[in-house]
């Protein structure tokens, strides 16, 4: 599995400073760290993702209608993996962790004839330098890239990408948000991504 922004520089220039020190903005803090523990418990294990979120870790199960609505703002079978992805699945999980709200979306589809899975943590309150900080940090990993993509309401997401190399069950990672780069109302996320397989 490739991505497809290697080498290419970002569209824009990141305008405004990060959070110091290792004060990030609250739910970016809460959902980074959820992300994380998710992918070192069950990526990229579909059925151990669920298993996860719903049995040990208490999350609540969203509606179709809304996890189908995120699905289509991320865009996630336009230009995140090498090859086309068809027939994506989504489903919404949430709960609160240390009182800030923790969006997790976890998206199946097929990609050359095999699974693969998405798995995302979404959240507001944050900038886009924020985001790449914090994604810069705990994967001990330098972003190779980014770029824009249309999503299906007609908005332009911005991207950036990190080569994780398999570490915790993960091929890469994507943070995710709106074209205004200092926007904190509307959702911004991080997305893991990988073929699907068996947790070992």
């Amino acid at each position: 599995m490739t991505t497809t922004a290697r080498g290419k520089k970002p569209t824009h220039t990141l305008v405004s400073q990060a959070f110091s020190r290792d004060a990030a903005p609250a739910q970016l803090s809460a959902a980074i760290v959820s992300l994380v523990e998710l992918c070192q418990r069950a990526m990229p294990d579909p059925k151990k993702i669920r298993k996860a979120l719903v049995d040990e870790a208490k999350f609540v199960t969203g509606k179709q209608a809304q996890a189908d609505e995120m699905g289509g703002m991320i865009a996630l079978d336009s230009k995140i993996i090498g090859a086309p992805v068809t027939g994506l699945r989504h489903e919404l999980f949430g709960r609160e962790r240390t009182e800030e709200p923790v969006i997790i979306l976890l998206s199946v589809g097929k990609s050359e004839g095999k699974e693969v899975v998405f798995l995302t943590a979404a959240f507001r309150g944050a900038i886009e330098a924020d985001v790449v900080k914090a994604v810069t940090h705990v994967t001990k990993k330098k972003p190779f890239g980014g770029g824009r993509t249309q999503n299906v309401n007609g908005e332009l997401t911005r991207r950036v990408f990190w080569d994780v190399e398999g570490e915790a069950g993960v091929r890469g990672m994507v943070a995710w948000g709106p074209d205004n780069v200092e926007e904190t109302r509307v959702l911004r996320g991080v997305t893991a991504f990988n073929r699907a397989g068996v947790k070992k």
